[in-house]
């Protein structure tokens, strides 16, 4: 089975707007592919500084699971996720923090509607090449709630390499929970952007991948 997520990203960083839809495909191996488009990007921050997991939040609760539910099934497709990034360069300087909130709703099957709204402010470099992908331990730490934590990198074109520390939370309304506490591994098959206009103006975000549970050992 395909789910189609239609998806809206809003909110600001550097007190420049982000404002961009789209739409992202998740299938029952834990392939996925999404396409943005961004009316309103800010020229002071490259896509790759959120190792482009901005892009929905939904990689980690679709990841398949060979051994159980996942967190899309757990939370019955209804929750919200808050993600936090740190960006710290290779002198050990934070040069970023964003947050973003991510509400989903499930309104078939395979149809869900998300929200994403991110607010941040920015400093570091903008002429980068690469992200990685990454992997990341998610834990029930209360009914409700399901977290963890892990790091991702991006490049320069100069290869300085710079660390992203990240930390999601998933929050429902249901008595789920997690059978086991998971390793999340997302990992890219291409990824790009495109700036389609000069200044703070339209960008184009394209991204497949995979994304795989297991219980953590």
């Amino acid at each position: 089975m395909v789910i189609e997520i239609n998806h809206k990203i809003s909110g600001s960083v550097n007190n420049e707007h982000i404002m961009g839809s789209g739409k992202i495909e998740m299938r029952d191996g834990g392939e996925f592919n999404a396409n943005l488009n961004f009316n309103e990007y800010p020229i002071s921050l490259h896509p790759y500084v959120f190792d482009n997991s901005k892009l929905s939040i939904f990689c980690v609760a679709g990841a398949k699971n060979a051994n159980g539910r996942n967190i899309l099934e757990i939370t019955n497709g209804k929750f919200l996720a808050v993600r936090t990034y740190v960006i710290e360069s290779p002198q050990n300087k934070v040069e970023g923090s964003f947050i973003s909130i991510l509400e989903a709703k499930k309104i078939s099957d395979n149809q869900y509607e998300s929200k994403l709204e991110i607010y941040g402010k920015y400093s570091g470099p903008v002429n980068l090449k690469t992200c990685s992908d990454y992997e990341v331990e998610m834990k029930q730490t209360s009914p409700g709630r399901i977290e963890g934590q892990h790091k991702a990198y991006f490049l320069t074109d100069d290869d300085e390499k710079y660390t992203i520390h990240v930390s999601t939370e998933y929050l429902y309304t249901n008595d789920n929970k997690t059978e086991d506490n998971l390793v999340c591994k997302v990992n890219y098959k291409h990824l790009e952007a495109i700036r389609l206009t000069e200044g703070e103006g339209s960008l184009s975000m394209s991204t497949e991948g995979i994304a795989t549970a297991q219980p953590l050992n």
